[in-house]
């Protein structure tokens, strides 16, 4: 069997020299919808820290059904420690989620980007 069929297809672009214009062109908007994806996160994590964070900080929980259909309410303790400790994993689990996606991170600390796997490749 002809062993080029065995050759991972970014291999067999990046061997054609007419199709170079098109592996940057791919390579440039895969890092430009990353950007656009872990910045998102980003601003949503900034967000929901922001706002929640802060209102729970003055003790204005009130301030959080402005935005939630069923957020704060009075004198359910075990149902507003949910909302909370709901909010807060979501911040975190945004922001390790978007940071899975930065070359740098997964580079650097592969373990963490992938835990079962000793170099990360």
């Amino acid at each position: 069997m002809n062993a080029s069929v065995f050759t991972a297809p970014h291999r067999l672009l990046a061997a054609n020299a007419s199709t170079s214009r098109a592996v940057s062109a791919l390579r440039f908007s895969a890092a430009a919808w990353a950007s656009v994806a872990v910045l998102g996160q980003f601003v949503f994590a900034v967000y929901v820290a922001l706002f929640y964070g802060r209102s729970a900080a003055r003790g204005d929980f009130a301030a959080w059904n402005k935005v939630l259909q069923v957020g704060y309410v009075p004198g359910d303790t075990v149902g507003n420690l949910v909302l909370a400790s709901h909010l807060l994993l979501g911040a975190v689990v945004t922001l390790a989620g978007g940071m899975q996606l930065v070359p740098i991170i997964r580079r650097r600390w592969p373990r963490w980007h992938r835990p079962g796997s000793a170099r990360g490749s």
